[in-house]
């Protein structure tokens, strides 16, 4: 099992500038818990070293989760996390270049970067820090390169959220609504990058437009909304 707790604090993990959070780094919540299951699941079914692309894992640790039941996994974020799975490899947590990592925006992926066929993708969060115009734009590159048992494991700010109070952009529509919290909310929360927040609607209509199927759809305490989507 991952030993996430106690070597996360080892090295000192915090707060990602990158895509990637904190929240959920160390605490396994439900979505980190069933992405890993359903890794599991296509190795019983026969699949061999599925493909997980975690976007914006910040400093990688549910990267680490994924590839200790065996996946590989494509780290995508701003900044690279590649000196903690080099200690994850020397403490024979994974296995050596059991996960890659690519640095750069993912709005500049390209088909340079190689990506391969992907079976699973997660993303907590991360996905409220483009804005929806650009969010469409990454699946679409993304889409053709899932596979027919492809999931989507992922989570959105909630517009009814702490985030939303008294936010300026929370009446503009979805394509429009990507901007700064309040100052007071950027303070308390150190929310300091433009966000777009979701409604159930909002995420009901990006699957919708990216051929996917809500199969769980889940608010957390924070009113922050989670799913779990597979291919319509």
């Amino acid at each position: 099992m991952y030993r996430g707790m106690k070597n996360a604090e080892k090295r000192g993990l915090q707060s990602s500038h990158g895509y990637g959070l904190y929240a959920g780094e160390i605490i396994k919540d439900n979505l980190d818990l069933q992405s890993v299951a359903y890794i599991r699941e296509l190795i019983e079914q026969g699949t061999k070293n599925p493909h997980a692309v975690d976007l914006g894992g910040g400093k990688g640790v549910q990267s680490i989760r994924m590839a200790e039941n065996g996946a590989r996994v494509t780290m995508i974020d701003r900044f690279s996390a590649a000196d903690i799975f080099r200690q994850a490899e020397l403490e024979d947590q994974i296995t050596e270049h059991q996960i890659r990592m690519i640095v750069k925006d993912w709005r500049d992926l390209s088909d340079d970067d190689e990506i391969g066929s992907i079976d699973l993708l997660y993303s907590q969060r991360a996905l409220s820090y483009i804005s929806y115009p650009d969010l469409l734009s990454v699946f679409s590159f993304l889409m053709p390169l899932t596979t027919a048992e492809f999931r989507l494991y992922a989570s959105f700010n909630g517009i009814d959220s702490f985030y939303g109070v008294d936010n300026p952009n929370v009446d503009k529509k979805l394509e429009e609504r990507h901007g700064m919290v309040n100052d007071l909310v950027r303070e308390k929360l150190n929310a300091h990058e433009e966000m777009t927040l979701y409604s159930e609607k909002d995420v009901a209509r990006f699957c919708d437009a990216i051929g996917m199927q809500i199969q769980h759809l889940k608010y957390t305490r924070f009113r922050n909304i989670q799913i779990i989507a597979h291919k319509k």
